[in-house]
């Protein structure tokens, strides 16, 4: 198999405000879109660089272990995830 692109990479952060600037400010990048996705228990931003979709995730409910606490416990602090095209459970933008 060989690899054509990444369509999109999810990075847990702690916070999406204190995030969203260093990414926008420091990296470049337009915050696209913001939402909450429940079942997950995260806040959500995007973010494109070419033809990825970075997704920024934030713990809705620190308390409660999620997707996202999770990875925040990894010691790197972060996560990345690789979806295959076409098999992302939410819409392209």
């Amino acid at each position: 198999m060989k690899v054509s692109h990444i369509e999109h990479l999810g990075i847990a952060v702690k916070s999406l405000d204190e995030a969203i600037p260093y990414w926008e400010n420091v990296l470049g990048l337009k915050c696209y879109a913001i939402e909450e996705v429940a079942d997950q228990k995260v806040r959500t931003a995007f973010f494109m660089l070419g033809q990825t979709k970075i997704e920024l995730l934030e713990p809705t409910r620190q308390a409660e272990i999620s997707y996202a606490v999770f990875c925040l416990k990894k010691k790197n602090k972060t996560m990345n995830s690789v979806d295959k095209p076409g098999n992302s459970n939410r819409q392209q933008r």
